[in-house]
């Protein structure tokens, strides 16, 4: 990951609770806009205040967090809210939204300390796939601790949001001992201790001890010498707890489009767990339990339309590219099967931390719905729409095979059969060609072949109809002549007995010369008002 690039840190959230706006942060990080997530690999740092967290995401990197200064402003809270950075990689074309949260355990918060901790460590359970725990190796075992509480409500939360899926994806939680050194024991022996303290933790959050912690998050232990008096070993220990994380990262991150849009995303999923906290007056064991699923079918249905509105774009792109310049060797089925897989995988993406959850499955099948349900899904009628075009392709084709056939011939039938039995079964076979490409997308190939056979036989019988009866005027039969051809059989009595048969035949030619003429530019004009109206009542 040596080829990433870093776009300098700027505040998310305020110290007083409010999202920073979308404008205000292009402004703040100029290049935010050439994203292409929607909704990054997530990695936050927690922690107690002044413990380092700021210096510890600088150091593995190379962000330009703020960072105590003690000697000029003294003990006091520097990292203020929320504040983030991107690590984007050119080459990957993805990125890595880095989030610095201020200590939990913030003196200068007092009573309202709770209250943000409850609003933080949910939103955290809500889009972060790492968390880094800082926490000093001195500092183990010690449950009075700062830490202690931190950890506390982050589990809590975590808890409350998964409730009983055991099948969510889930979070890695990395435990870095800062200022480690052996004689506070092996990295082991630490992390055996703190293991134990989670656990306890996490009876106290479940209440029951069916719940296991290491169903809710990959836990791992790291040890972080002493930068300033052992900076080599620190340096050695950084890349170890760095390529962790990247390494998650390339795993896990596969989803593309604009940074702009996580950013609204969050802003969206802040201000209600915000709204949602502030209008509940019971106490702590209250919060988040009759928030969780409301706050969960609100974010998946946000995330639901937004990839709806990227799928409308890129229909759109197909519509004018393909539909209006319609060519048999562009398949929109592949295109089409492309959409369907890019939007399923952003959505469970995007919603992975709210895997087999109720709301979770439902806004799934809502996306399904909002893709295939007839007659007004995108992609269905995407599909429809090309169907007709394919159809009125092929009736086209047909006309121009059909063109030399003269009606009131001997053969005229049998020609006429054939051509319309060759062009029915070219459009059946493309057809069923492009159902077999679709697979097992849930539209309905059947119905809708039969629709389009039916206009074609349809159109092909008119044709045909109407052929015929002009072939009867324009070859009409000459019974009732016979008689008179022999009585003078030279040839300027044969001349003025055909006379008028000729002219006849001429008018009759150039009406329908001109009547074939219309019927094109009206099959032009009802084409152009497919591909730009929809089917059926419009009122």
């Amino acid at each position: 990951m040596d080829s990433t690039v870093c776009i300098r840190a700027a505040q998310l959230v305020t110290a007083s609770g409010d999202f920073i706006s979308n404008e205000a942060l292009a402004n703040t990080i100029p290049n935010a806009a050439d994203g292409e997530e929607d909704d990054p690999f997530v990695c936050a740092i927690i922690g107690a205040q002044g413990s380092g967290k700021s210096t510890l995401l600088n150091d593995l990197f190379k962000t330009e967090f703020p960072v105590l200064n003690a000697i000029e402003t003294g003990p006091k809270r520097t990292t203020e809210g929320i504040w983030f950075a991107l690590m984007r990689d050119p080459e990957r074309k993805d990125q890595i939204v880095l989030l610095d949260v201020e200590g939990l355990d913030s003196k200068e918060r007092g009573a309202a300390g709770k209250l943000f901790e409850h609003r933080v460590a949910l939103f955290m359970a809500c889009v972060v796939d790492v968390i880094i725990l800082n926490l000093f190796a001195h500092d183990v075992g010690r449950k009075n601790s700062a830490t202690h509480r931190v950890l506390f409500s982050v589990l809590e939360e975590s808890f409350r949001l998964s409730g009983d899926y055991r099948k969510r994806k889930r979070a890695t939680l990395i435990v870095a001992f800062r200022d480690y050194s052996e004689d506070d024991g092996t990295v082991q022996e630490l992390s055996q201790a703190l293991l134990d303290d989670l656990c306890e933790l996490w009876r106290q959050v479940s209440g029951s001890t069916d719940s296991r912690l290491e169903d809710f998050y990959e836990i791992e232990f790291c040890g972080l010498h002493n930068k300033q008096f052992e900076y080599r070993l620190f340096q050695t220990e950084l890349e170890e707890l760095k390529r962790r994380i990247t390494d998650r990262w390339c795993c896990y991150s596969k989803s593309t489009s604009s940074c702009s849009s996580f950013l609204a995303l969050y802003n969206d999923l802040w201000t209600q767990i915000s709204c949602r906290l502030q209008s509940l007056e019971s106490d702590d064991s209250a919060i988040s339990t009759s928030i969780v699923e409301p706050l969960i079918a609100f974010h998946c249905n946000r995330i639901v339309r937004h990839i709806i509105e990227d799928a409308r774009e890129k229909i759109g792109v197909i519509h004018s590219t393909i539909l209006e310049h319609f060519s048999e060797e562009h398949s929109i089925a592949p295109k089409v099967l492309e959409i369907h897989e890019r939007c399923l995988h952003k959505y469970r993406w995007m919603a992975r931390h709210f895997l087999d959850s109720k709301p979770y499955q439902e806004k799934e099948q809502e996306l399904l719905e909002l893709l295939w349900s007839q007659p007004d899904g995108e992609l269905a009628t995407l599909i429809r729409q090309y169907c007709l075009v394919v159809t009125d392709n092929t009736c086209r084709r047909f006309e121009e095979d059909f063109a030399p056939v003269l009606g009131g011939t001997a053969t005229f039938e049998e020609q006429a059969q054939r051509i319309r039995e060759k062009w029915s079964s070219n459009l059946s076979s493309y057809l069923s060609s492009q159902s077999r490409i679709l697979g097992s997308v849930p539209v309905d190939s059947q119905t809708l072949q039969e629709t389009c056979i039916e206009r074609f036989e349809h159109y092909t019988t008119n044709c045909v109809s109407e052929r015929r009866q002009q072939g009867v005027l324009m070859l009409p039969s000459f019974h009732g002549y016979e008689q008179n051809f022999h009585k003078n059989s030279g040839k300027r009595g044969l001349l003025q007995r055909l006379r008028p048969i000729i002219i006849r035949a001429v008018v009759i030619y150039l009406n329908y010369l001109q009547a074939k003429q219309t019927a094109k530019n009206m099959h032009k004009w009802r084409r152009r008002c497919d591909l730009n109206m929809p089917l059926g009542p419009t009122f």
